[in-house]
Formats: C-alpha cells, sequence, structure tokens
C-alpha cells in the first residue's frame, strides 16, 4: 500500500475520487499489481495482462450499451490502437471521448515521433492538480 501511494503522481487518487463515473483499467501488467492499484484507487474493475487494448476496450464498449462518455488516461505509443477504436466510436455517434496523456515534455514526444500525442486532447504534466482544478471548477477564463 505504501509503494502504490508513493508511486501515484500527485493529485491522481483525488482526480479520480472526484470523478463520478465508472473507473476501469486496462493494464499490461500482472494481475496482483493492477488488482492493488485497481483497489487503492476504488476502480469498478480491472482487466490485468492484456496484450492487445483495443479488443480489451471494444469488449466493455460492447458490453454497455448505456456508455456514453469514455476518459482514456494513457501514457504512450501502446495505446495508440486502442485510441484509434474509441475515435471510431466517437466519429460513428456513439460515444464522447476524451484522451489524457501523461507527458514529461513536449520536446521529447516530438523527438520520439510519439503518435497518441497526436490522438490526445490533454497533456497532463508531473500532476494531477490543475486537471482536478478543471473537473471541480471548469476551465479558467483568460
Amino acid at each position: 500500500e505504501q509503494y502504490i501511494v508513493q508511486s501515484l503522481f500527485p493529485g491522481t487518487p483525488e482526480f479520480y475520487q472526484a470523478l463520478p463515473a465508472q473507473k476501469m483499467y486496462l493494464s499490461r501488467n500482472i494481475e496482483p499489481i493492477v488488482k492493488a492499484y485497481a483497489a487503492h484507487l476504488s476502480f469498478t474493475g480491472f482487466v490485468a495482462e492484456v496484450k492487445q487494448k483495443e479488443v480489451a476496450l471494444e469488449k466493455l464498449i460492447l458490453a454497455d450499451p448505456s456508455l456514453q462518455r469514455l476518459i482514456l488516461r494513457v501514457d504512450g505509443v501502446a495505446e495508440t490502437e486502442m485510441i484509434e477504436l474509441a475515435r471510431f466510436y466517437e466519429k460513428q455517434g456513439r460515444l464522447e471521448v476524451l484522451v489524457l496523456k501523461r507527458s514529461f515534455g513536449i520536446e521529447d514526444d516530438f523527438r520520439n515521433n510519439d503518435s497518441s500525442f497526436d490522438t490526445c486532447d490533454v497533456l497532463l504534466g508531473s500532476d494531477d492538480y490543475g486537471l482536478l482544478d478543471i473537473l471541480k471548477n471548469g476551465p479558467a477564463e483568460n
């Protein structure tokens, strides 16, 4: 439990607590680790050892016809196919999709030719407090 708390970015638990929605965790990691994080963050469920996230996501989408909005929180190029699948359902009018991507340096995203950077809606830095503030208070007016 202590390791989980220390490994999370600041504001991450608060973000998930403030989000009034079902939360599913799809991960390539092994089940004991995924289960521990999902439990700590009070997720609705999880799928561990996922080889193809787009296949797992499609199963979730098709299993719940009432699903209208989807937030994908991604951290690398391994999620490109999953993002493309979500965008396909968005274009069909089935879902509204918001893609959040963790990024520590925009120049690194461009240098590494990270295609998930091109498909994200929001870039997150090293903490989630800004995202939490937007969730609670709405976007700041300029």
